[in-house]
């Protein structure tokens, strides 16, 4: 009950009345407080597994009071929650004790677990906690049962029954072996069922034959490694109501399977370089020794190669390049298996490289002049154990020409010479394919840059001669046409003084021959005195491409001729040619009476022929011969033309 006091506080003066110096007001309240029950017993639950029951603190008193509980006398079986806290007037706060048994234990018993009311010990606050302990026997477990490829991930999964009106939000899962794994805890509502995943991973294998070890392996054992028969393991679900659920987890783990198996393109004659990813599923660093298998394929063009063995650290993961080279279109099967010679634990991939149409390479430029031939050789490798041989080709452009055959002995190598000899001019071309077959090797693929400007002139003829003379020459090519069209060409010559025939045929060259040597004469008749320049060209009908020779003609002054023989009592014709370029009036005389001639004057058409007649008469008596000398005169031209005529008696 509640108690109140006043009071006021006098002060006596000698001499004086008593006066009042102060009131003093006060009052106490009672304090209260009681447990619904003073006991609380849990019964036998199993190890492992808790249980939780309340008790109710009610405020009785006439102010809010604090209280905590001494529960270190508690452990390790109960634990009390909340262990102190603050109660306000006329109300009550739920304590939760829970009863979670470490070890087998038929009688576990906490008397007289005092409460605290403001740190003072109070009548009746106190409670005897009760319980007893049992351990879930392996032969009420149930059995679960894995059978897989090691590191592989597998699930089964099992079902949680909640028979209670209550949820069970945070129910623990305990899990005994490191390859199995599910989650950590698991919510049940009331009056349901759960189901829940339990996974195994195993990270090695149990007891077999392992990638890489050999067939009279026994028991697990390789090379003093043991390994178990099966993976052992628990699951273990302790629930709120005092029961439990126990699995007996049993793993089989197997060679691993396949890392990764994957279908890789890429194009022949080319390095292809693959990267395969190894992880160290252990934390200890692991050393892999490689084993590469083509699964029988023993065709050589096929070259596939790496690094003999690969590191990785704990719990890391490491590239592997594997090298694929192909001569030849077509699919290879490789497998690359990652082998630890300690634990004989092995990581395989599987892989099919298809080799497609061949990659071509750039070559260097190829510029040259027209019919100048520009040579490159290209060197390839024969890593066969027989010879190869090369036997053909294809290009884009007909003036390329590969010399063939060529064979390359077994594991060398060999030059392949590829000629560009254009007979036409041609501006820059670039990526003009060529392709070099060989039936042991496949097809080559190049890409050729090609340009052929113009040669210019291909020689200069000089000629020289007399006025009324000829000079007659040979011009002599080379004829790389190999159809009848490309090896006619049409003569060309621009003035008057040179000639010659109007076409000329050549014989057919052969593809990528030094060509056929051809000839064509040409006829320098000058129509005056001093220099003359001029050109050939020589032009192909077809493709064969065009010639151009520079001529260069000299005339002198006539030279004399003869002698002309003309017998006592006969006569002789002299057949007299105007190479002038025009029409012109000749004069004809000689200096000696003894011979007489047929006119003294003729007019001659421009590169027409006149014929004139020289009768001899002897005088009697003479002796020996009689010489004299013709002389033609034009006006037109300084210098005469002279024939010394001879008679004979």
């Amino acid at each position: 009950t509640e108690k109140k006091f006043r009071e006021d506080v006098l002060i006596d003066v000698v001499g004086q009345t008593p006066q009042k110096l102060l009131t003093v007001a006060g009052g106490c309240f009672g304090i209260g407080a009681r447990l619904d029950t003073q006991s609380v017993p849990f019964g036998a639950i199993f190890k492992g597994t808790k249980i939780v029951k309340t008790v109710q603190l009610e405020n009785t008193g006439e102010a809010g009071i604090r209280f905590s509980w001494q529960a270190a006398k508690c452990a390790p079986n109960f634990t009390i929650k909340p262990t102190d806290g603050f109660v306000p007037l006329k109300e009550k706060v739920t304590i939760e004790i829970a009863f979670h048994p470490p070890v087998e234990d038929n009688d576990i018993r906490v008397p007289e677990v005092p409460c605290l009311i403001d740190k003072q010990l109070h009548p009746n606050m106190h409670i005897t906690l009760t319980g007893a302990c049992t351990e879930k026997s392996e032969k009420d477990a149930k059995k679960l049962t894995f059978d897989g490829p090691v590191r592989k991930p597998q699930k089964q999964t099992v079902t949680i029954k909640n028979p209670t009106n209550n949820n069970w939000d945070n129910l623990k899962v305990q899990i005994s072996h490191q390859y199995w794994y599910g989650k950590a805890t698991l919510k049940v509502p009331a009056k349901s069922e759960v189901e829940y995943d339990i996974w195994y991973k195993p990270l090695t294998m149990t007891a077999g034959v392992a990638a890489g070890e050999e067939a009279d392996v026994k028991d697990g054992t390789a090379d003093g490694f043991k390994r178990p028969n099966t993976h052992d393991g628990s699951l273990f679900f302790a629930l709120p109501n005092g029961e439990a659920e126990l699995y007996k987890l049993i793993g089989t783990a197997s060679a691993a399977e396949a890392e990764k198996q994957t279908e890789i393109k890429c194009k022949c004659k080319r390095v292809e370089l693959q990267a395969l990813l190894v992880n160290n599923w252990l934390n200890t660093h692991q050393t892999f020794q490689v084993k590469i298998d083509t699964k029988g394929n023993e065709d050589k063009s096929v070259q596939v190669s790496g690094p003999k063995s690969l590191d990785v650290p704990g719990m890391a993961s490491r590239e592997y390049k594997l090298k694929f080279y192909a001569y030849r279109e077509g699919s290879t099967d490789v497998t690359v298996t990652f082998l630890n010679p300690e634990t004989h634990e092995s990581v395989v991939y599987e892989l099919k490289f298809i080799a497609d149409s061949v990659q071509e390479k750039v070559l260097p430029l190829m510029e040259t002049c027209v019919r100048r031939r520009k040579d490159i050789t290209e060197e390839i490798v024969n890593p066969l154990e027989k010879e190869a041989k090369i036997v053909s080709f294809t290009c884009e452009d007909p003036a390329v020409f590969v010399h063939t055959p060529v064979t390359i002995p077994p594991q060398s190598s060999g030059r392949v010479r590829i000629s560009y000899n254009p007979l036409a001019v041609a501006v820059r071309r670039d990526n003009v394919k060529l392709k070099i077959a060989c039936d042991e090797l496949g097809e080559f693929a190049y890409l050729l840059s090609l340009s052929a400007i113009e040669a210019g002139t291909d020689t200069t003829m000089r000629f020289s001669t007399d006025l009324g003379s000829q000079a007659i020459q040979s011009y002599h090519f080379r004829s790389y046409a190999t159809t009848t069209e490309d090896a006619t060409y049409t003569c060309e010559i621009k003035g008057a003084e040179f000639t010659v025939q109007d076409t000329i045929v050549a014989e057919l060259a052969q593809a990528g021959s030094d060509g056929v040597d051809t000839t064509v004469d040409i006829k320098y008749e000058p129509s005056n005195m001093g220099g003359v320049r001029d050109s050939l060209i020589l032009r192909s009908n077809g493709n064969a491409g065009v010639y151009r020779v520079a001529l260069i003609g000299k005339c002198v002054k006539p030279k004399r001729k003869g002698p002309v023989e003309v017998k006592n009592g006969g006569s002789a014709t002299i057949e007299f040619k105007n190479v002038l370029s025009e029409e012109g009036e000749f004069q004809f005389s000689i200096n000696n009476p003894a011979f007489t001639l047929g006119s003294t004057s003729a007019r001659i058409a421009s590169k027409a022929v006149s014929k004139m007649t020289i009768s001899y008469k002897a005088d009697a008596g003479g002796k020996g011969f009689d010489v004299g000398n013709l002389l033609i005169v034009c006006k037109k031209m300084k210098h005469p033309w002279i024939y010394y005529i001879r008679g004979s008696r």
